[in-house]
């Protein structure tokens, strides 16, 4: 394992599961990880056919890197260990630290900084 460097800021995304009705009507998930830091964002048009003369000379798939990437897959605790904790324990030491979520409606957000019964979100496990 390396060691970090210190960062002022750290960026973290999450990749979240289709939902049933999206599994239902057959909705196809755009964006995957490749692996800790880097995801890949699908071009939707690839699925639905048809010739976009326009964007014949684009790039169909980005890659991006972060700090952090957490699949479909990951658990509350993962995302919990992997961003807040270390803010936590530099809070407590007497530094300034922030942690927000960011995206679109529907993203994960909530479920990500608060959770559920089950699966306590980053809030709920930072005052634990």
């Amino acid at each position: 394992m390396t060691t970090a460097k210190p960062q002022n800021i750290t960026v973290a995304v999450r990749v979240r599961p289709l939902t049933k009705l999206e599994l239902q009507r057959h909705s196809f998930v755009t964006v995957e990880t490749v692996d800790e830091t880097h995801v890949v964002v699908k071009d939707p048009d690839d699925k639905m056919g048809g010739i976009d003369y326009l964007r014949l000379d684009k790039f169909k798939t980005k890659h991006y890197c972060f700090d952090h990437v957490f699949g479909a897959e990951s658990v509350q605790t993962e995302v919990y260990e992997k961003t807040a904790r270390p803010l936590v324990r530099k809070a407590v030491q007497g530094y300034n630290a922030c942690c927000f979520a960011y995206g679109a409606t529907g993203a994960g957000k909530t479920f990500t900084m608060m959770g559920n019964l089950e699966h306590m979100g980053v809030i709920p496990l930072t005052l634990e």
